[in-house]
């Protein structure tokens, strides 16, 4: 996704060195007919005559022809020359850069890929983030994945300038993980993250990659027992979930086995200017919940047409997206109808049937119709 346009270079053209070969070669050819000519009979000079206007024709369009290359070879260069370029390649090493805790990170991935930018003006900040750029004279990196959750954790560490190649800027970052002992969700949520710094190179031809470490986080030798509080940083130990970290900073210890992730990967029609009502059966969890996530698979023209929500077993409606433009809002995702929308619905009490039909309602308004591929709730429960 990222845009990295690499710095020109000058070089001199092979048809200019070509063009004057062949002068050089028809002059040549020139002087050996006249020679001949003066040594030919009348008649012979008559014909010589008439070949050598052919020839003039011949000489005077090839002439031609080489004069537009050479114009055309001259034009092209001194625009690469004049062209977008790194004017200056800045300082080798690391720049003075400042971690960025909160930007308005998109929750969309084009194919679940990463989310890699470097945005070295407010031009460009405003084309990725649909928002006013809070650092206008600062360039802006930003890194965004999808992962486990809890305990997954992203840092970009610092900016470096290379000295070869030039004009090339390099990221470290650090990417932790939650290990093998760790519990968390099956569904993975974003983990981003930002750094700002002063512009290191002049001009906007520059290249820039993330270099990403990877660390597992060890939830047998650091996690906490259980009813103990958790949160993203504090896991707990293994074959505890940190439930009820989706909706607030901090959780409490259970046991993993009161999760349950119920789906449906059956395609339904949403039919223009109508309403789908999409059911889902959850069983064998505890009484109430901890943790609500929502997930579904969209295909539609316009989702800013759409309203989504979802009602649990206790009848209890929460709005879960509310004609929001989606992806369609960024120039860069390429929408062609199609996203994936991950979302903690906000509005359940915490102390609400989990068993039972869920039901996930999606209404067209105006917007042409569409399908649900697929959605489905992952749910977190506890013993009331």
């Amino acid at each position: 996704m990222s845009s990295l346009v690499a710095c020109a270079d000058d070089g001199s053209s092979d048809d200019e060195i070509g063009a004057e070969t062949d002068s050089d070669s028809d002059s040549d050819s020139d002087s050996t007919s006249s020679e001949s000519d003066e040594s030919s009979s009348e008649t012979e000079s008559t014909e010589t005559t008439e070949t050598e206007s052919t020839e003039t024709e011949t000489d005077t369009d090839t002439s031609e022809t080489e004069t537009e290359t050479e114009t055309e070879t001259e034009t092209d260069t001194s625009e690469t020359e004049t062209g977008n370029s790194c004017e200056d390649p800045g300082t080798p090493g690391p720049v003075d850069a400042i971690a960025i805790d909160e930007l308005p990170w998109p929750e969309f991935f084009i194919d679940g890929a990463a989310n890699f930018e470097v945005l070295p003006t407010s031009e460009s900040f405003m084309d990725f983030f649909q928002s006013a750029d809070p650092y206008p004279d600062e360039w802006v990196a930003s890194l965004s994945t999808l992962e486990p959750f809890p305990h997954a954790s992203l840092t970009l560490d610092s900016a470096v300038v290379s000295d070869d190649p030039a004009c090339a800027l390099t990221l470290p970052a650090t990417l932790t993980l939650p290990g093998p002992s760790c519990e968390t969700f099956e569904t993975p949520m974003p983990v981003h993250a930002g750094l700002r710094f002063p512009a290191p190179f002049v001009g906007d031809g520059f290249e820039a990659e993330p270099i990403v470490a990877t660390t597992e986080l060890d939830c047998g030798r650091d996690g906490v027992g259980e009813f103990e509080t958790c949160s993203q940083t504090i896991p707990c130990a293994p074959g505890l979930l940190c439930a009820g970290i989706t909706r607030w900073d901090e959780g409490l210890c259970m046991d993993a086995s009161l999760r349950g992730r119920f789906e449906v990967d059956q395609a339904q029609a949403i039919p223009a200017n109508g309403q789908l009502l999409a059911e889902l059966d959850a069983s064998d969890l505890a009484t109430v919940d901890m943790d609500v996530i929502v997930f579904a698979t969209l295909d539609h023209p316009d989702p800013a047409a759409l309203t989504i929500t979802l009602t649990n077993p206790s009848g209890n409606e929460v709005m879960v997206w509310d004609n929001e433009e989606g992806p369609s809002a960024y120039p860069w995702f390429g929408f062609d109808g199609q996203f994936a929308l991950t979302r903690v619905p906000t509005g359940f009490s915490g102390d609400e049937d989990v068993n039972g039909t869920w039901l996930l309602t999606v209404t067209d308004t105006d917007g042409g119709g569409g399908e649900l591929l697929g959605w489905g709730v992952e749910i977190m429960s506890r013993w009331d």
